[in-house]
């Protein structure tokens, strides 16, 4: 358990930097899809 203790805060972190990222090409896919409807 212990172990575990001390990986938390790198796993946190990396569940962050996911996040961020996944957000990111999300907001990405949204505005390119608009933009794709706005031209047709």
């Amino acid at each position: 358990m212990g172990a575990l203790q001390e990986l938390k805060p790198v796993l946190d972190d990396k569940v962050n930097l996911v996040m961020q990222t996944i957000d990111l090409h999300v907001q990405r896919f949204f505005v390119q899809a608009l933009q794709l409807d706005s031209l047709q």
